[in-house]
């Protein structure tokens, strides 16, 4: 598997950096996570966090090799308050070319644009109650409080399939350090680590199916 669709995999099943503590103060930063398969780095994952008073903009850049230049991956908008979803985009490469996949979240619905060499191709989709941008399901623990997913079932759109889909959050273990949860979705399972102390940051992601890992290495805050 090339080490773009490892990106693809990993950004599309989490993008989940903590954003939020529990009292809804933002953790802003830059946020380095190396990526592993079978124990060893084989790329990295960088992302930016920054907020204003109503929204909260999560950008992400990926290499494989060191000396390689850093890749646009993904952004995602949500309200500051709320974390509702407001935008989201998503960079992809294919053989014939790249493709970006853009969502935005109105009143009215949820509107996708899917942008390849080929052509631009919109979609809208009427829904009512609350849904959330797969890429954000991974900030709920660190943005409600982690306290509150001891079993959570979700709404959650999948942009690139234009379906929603029912999704899963729970509570596995915890130590004095950390919390452990689950998250399915679609047939997948991955595995979250965050830290228990605020702003609860997520530490780990691991997704056995894929056999791939991302590692907090560092962050500057």
């Amino acid at each position: 598997m090339s080490g773009k669709i490892i990106i693809l995999w990993l950004f599309f099943l989490m993008s989940i950096v903590c954003v939020l503590s529990p009292t809804g103060r933002a953790l802003t930063g830059t946020f380095h996570y190396a990526i592993l398969s079978r124990n060893e780095e084989v790329g990295e994952t960088v992302y930016e966090i920054k907020q204003d008073n109503s929204q909260i903009r999560i950008v992400s850049f990926f290499r494989m090799r060191k000396e390689e230049k850093w890749e646009n991956d993904g952004e995602l908008v949500l309200e500051s308050t709320t974390g509702s979803p407001i935008f989201s985009r998503k960079w992809i490469s294919l053989p014939q070319g790249n493709m970006i996949l853009e969502t935005s979240y109105t009143k009215e619905g949820m509107e996708i644009r899917m942008k390849a060499p080929e052509g631009e191709k919109r979609a809208l989709l009427p829904e009512s109650g609350p849904v959330f941008d797969m890429e954000e399901v991974g900030f709920l623990p660190s943005l409600l409080g982690l306290d509150r997913f001891t079993h959570q079932i979700l709404r959650v759109l999948i942009p690139v399939s234009g379906m929603v889909w029912q999704g899963i959050i729970w509570k596995i273990s915890e130590t004095d350090q950390t919390v452990d949860f689950g998250y399915t979705l679609a047939g997948e399972i991955l595995y979250l680590k965050y830290q228990k102390a605020a702003p609860q940051e997520l530490v780990e992601l691991h997704a056995p199916s894929r056999g791939y890992t991302l590692k907090l290495k560092s962050s500057e805050k």
